[in-house]
């Protein structure tokens, strides 16, 4: 009987470990090349087996053009990609990502074997969002921050993203 006690004591003690793979990866701004969001309610992110993110800075008269790509491979068939663009960052802050005033926005494409599936570009009827740039260091070149954003194709699809984060290198 006692032994049974203390089989079930340690069953009921024993935790399962969350797999950080499965859950957005936590805020950070230390360059740890991270990047997450909600997608329509499920999970995107950057996993360690696949790293697909980069991010591009130029310096320009006026401010920074910064480029963040994020893509995911499913399979060999199905890849989906992000890109953030601006003309305009040069310091951290709150970018609108549906001003016109400036080359600032998102796009989302997907792909099923090479070919574009679904894309959030021109062919949009609405679009919004804001892109936070929590830290913003040309030093160490580091960029991170969060991003929220809601798309509407003319064909009724839409896309939103929420919760978003990034943690990056350039």
């Amino acid at each position: 009987m006692l032994i049974v006690w203390l089989a079930l004591l340690l069953v009921a003690s024993c935790k399962k470990k969350d797999d950080p793979q499965l859950s957005l990866p936590p805020e950070t701004q230390e360059g740890k090349n991270t990047f997450g969001c909600m997608l329509n309610g499920k999970l995107w992110r950057n996993t360690a087996d696949q790293p697909g993110f980069r991010a591009l800075y130029a310096q320009v008269q006026g401010g920074g053009w910064v480029d963040i790509y994020a893509w995911y491979r499913n399979g060999t068939d199905r890849t989906e990609r992000f890109v953030f663009i601006s003309d305009s960052l040069y310091r951290e802050g709150t970018y609108d990502l549906a001003n016109p005033a400036h080359k600032t926005g998102i796009i989302y494409r997907y792909f099923e074997n090479n070919t574009v599936v679904a894309s959030g570009d021109t062919t949009l009827l609405e679009k919004s969002g804001s892109l936070t740039i929590t830290k913003f260091d040309l030093s160490r070149r580091i960029i991170a921050g969060r991003f929220s954003f809601k798309m509407k194709k003319k064909n009724g699809v839409s896309f939103e993203a929420t919760d978003g984060r990034f943690d990056i290198s350039f």
